[in-house]
Parts: structure tokens; C-alpha cells; sequence
């Protein structure tokens, strides 16, 4: 068993997916509101963090001693608006600092505030609500070897109808602090899916892009056991503007475009045939984009991704594959910790047969 542990690329699956069998699905309620070691400074009625019904929350019990500063930890919660233009207002205390998204969007950044008057400053955070379900997301640091925690309520303008607020019920995930960047694997023009729809004139004709993967082994061989989501940032000044998603992928690539899901692509390098449903159609936010990628590999072969996103006028480039993109992992299909071990133990029985036997 030695050569399987020596290799690179199962480690970095290995070590994922055992990373996830250690996560629950929801949150873990470690303190009622006023009753923690934060005190209760500025936690109370009359006080700048009025609702007692919210829960200091963290991903696992151990927030409430010492938790790691190795990774962050986003906590996600939904809710209903049925007044267009709707105003909210997000109250917050966190252990350490929390940036805060709303429907994909960043919004802004807090941190403490449970000290006093003076160290709750830029609050309460103030939001415009979109008509629908709305998805408020806070993304959670803990900058020192000790407790960590969030508290949190979103009321509406009227200040005292509670859309939301933290507890058991909201759901999180987490990310190594300072996400990796992509490995390029390959050229665009010079890889093993050949050139039949890439290159000038053909269909995807952007051949600065690069073929990318989480790690080397994707040129090669890649994992089952997890999906790969890669992530880039750009930047657009123009209201209304749209953009167009050159895409191929080994196997299936779920793009997403400032939190919302947009289509399902698969494959795209064998003909025209092949290449369906493309190039994807975008409508930009005026500011900030972030677009991600989520590529499932469907055959213990080589898996990568190539993407070019260009303006409407189908030249300007605003965004190509390259190790400048940031990725994350997921274990695939895994919504218990059961199937989550299904999956790992067959990314360890892969290796095993490809490496040992």
C-alpha cells in the first residue's frame, strides 16, 4: 500500500472527501443568543442586537472552544419576499470576520461587534431584497486558535418583522482558507481531445485558453469520487450587458454565474454535433461578476475544462481558463455521510487497483 499513499493526486482526493465525511449538512446551534462567552454588551432587548430567538452558530460543536483557522466556513439560509424593492436589515455579530452575499452578490464585510457600541460599527447591513426566494449567504474567518461563531438576524425596514435568523436550519460549507488555483494541464490547440472544434474559424476559437483540472492527474486519470468547481472574477461597466460561454468539458459542467445556476453542458471536443447548446448566453451584473464551473468526471479517464467567455460582440475576452481560476472540491452525489463514505471508498479501491495491484 505504500506506492498508493506516495501518490500525489490520491492524496488530494483522499484527503477531500475525508475533509467533507467530517461536515454536517446544517449548522450547529453552540450558544443561545444571549447566553455565551460573548456577553451580552450589546445582545438584548434595548440593546443593538434585539432578537434573543437567534442562535450562535458554527459547523461544528467544537466552535464554541477553539476552532481552526485553516478553513471558512459559509452559512446559507433562504426566504421569502413578495414586496418588489423590499429593504432589509441584517444585525451581526461574528467571531471573526464575516463577508456577507446576498443571491450571489458580495455585499460587504463586518467583523466582532459584541464589545460594545463602538465595535458593532457598519451595522445594521442594509438590503435590497429581490421578489421571490432570496439566498443570504455569510461567509465566516476565524483569525485566531479560539472560539468562532456567528449570530445573526434579518429583519425588514419596519425593523422588527424577522425574515431570518441564525440557527439550526441554516445550512454552511467550507473552503480552505485561500482557495488553490487551477493546474493547466494542456494548450487549448494541443491536448488529447484533439483539435476538430478548436482553433480560428472552428468553434471554439480561443486558443490562449488552457485545459484545466485540480491537480496534474487530470490529464490522465481523475477521480469519480468528486466534482471540481472552478471560479474566476471579472469585471463589466456596462448595465444590461451580455456575454457569450465557450465551453468544452470532460464529462458535464454546471455553470453558474453570481450564485445562480444558468445550464448543464457535457463533452464538446468530438464535431459540431457535439458541441450543443453553445456558445451560453449570459446577462451580466453591472460591477463584479463571478462565474463558476462545476465539472463531474463520469469515467475513471483523463477529465479538464476549457472556457472562453467573450462580449456580445464575439471578440472582446473577458475571462479564459488558465491556473489564474481558483477551485474548489465536492464529494460527488453526496448528500449523507453514508454515500459520502460509498464515494470514498471507491476513490480508494480506484487507486488501489490502478497503483497496487
Amino acid at each position: 500500500m505504500s506506492l498508493l499513499w506516495q501518490n500525489e493526486a490520491f492524496l488530494h482526493d483522499y484527503l477531500i472527501i475525508c475533509a467533507y465525511l467530517s461536515l454536517h449538512a446544517d449548522a450547529v446551534e453552540i450558544y443561545p443568543a444571549g447566553s455565551s462567552p460573548y456577553g451580552t454588551s450589546n445582545i438584548g432587548p434595548g440593546k443593538l442586537f434585539t432578537d434573543t430567538q437567534a442562535k450562535w452558530i458554527w459547523c461544528n460543536s467544537a466552535g464554541g472552544v477553539s476552532a481552526s483557522i485553516a478553513i471558512a466556513a459559509t452559512f446559507t439560509t433562504t426566504f421569502l419576499n413578495t414586496v418588489a424593492g423590499a429593504k432589509a436589515l441584517l444585525n451581526i455579530i461574528v467571531d471573526d470576520i464575516a463577508e456577507i452575499y446576498l443571491n450571489g452578490v458580495y455585499i460587504t464585510k463586518v467583523q466582532w461587534g459584541w464589545k460594545n457600541a463602538e465595535d458593532y460599527t457598519n451595522r445594521p447591513v442594509h438590503l435590497t431584497l429581490a421578489t421571490g426566494t432570496n439566498t443570504l449567504s455569510i461567509r465566516v474567518q476565524n483569525t485566531w486558535g479560539a472560539l468562532a461563531a456567528l449570530l445573526a438576524s434579518l429583519v425588514g425596514s419596519n425593523g422588527s418583522t424577522v425574515l431570518a435568523r441564525t440557527s439550526n436550519a441554516w445550512t454552511y460549507t467550507v473552503d480552505a482558507m485561500g482557495a488553490p488555483n487551477a493546474v493547466e494541464i494542456y494548450p487549448a490547440g494541443s491536448s488529447p481531445y484533439g483539435t476538430s472544434n478548436i482553433g480560428p474559424g472552428k468553434l471554439f476559437t480561443d486558443t490562449q485558453a488552457k485545459w484545466i483540472w485540480c491537480n496534474s492527474a487530470g490529464g490522465v486519470s481523475a477521480s469519480i469520487a468528486i466534482a471540481a468547481t472552478f471560479t474566476t472574477t471579472f469585471l463589466n461597466t456596462v448595465a444590461g450587458a451580455e456575454a457569450l460561454l465557450n465551453i468544452i468539458v470532460d464529462d458535464i459542467a454546471e455553470i453558474y454565474l453570481n450564485g445562480v445556476y444558468i445550464t448543464k453542458v457535457q463533452w464538446g471536443w468530438n464535431n459540431a454535433e457535439d458541441y450543443t447548446n453553445r456558445p451560453v448566453h449570459l446577462t451580466l451584473a453591472t460591477g463584479t461578476n463571478t462565474l463558476s464551473i462545476r465539472v463531474q468526471n463520469t469515467w475513471v479517464t483523463a477529465a479538464a475544462l476549457l472556457a472562453s467567455l467573450v462580449g456580445s460582440n464575439g471578440s472582446t475576452v473577458l475571462a479564459r481558463t488558465s491556473n489564474a481560476w481558483t477551485y474548489t472540491v465536492d464529494a460527488m452525489g453526496a448528500p449523507s455521510k453514508l454515500n459520502s463514505l460509498t464515494a470514498a471508498l471507491a476513490c480508494i479501491l480506484h487507486w488501489h487497483d490502478k497503483l497496487v495491484l
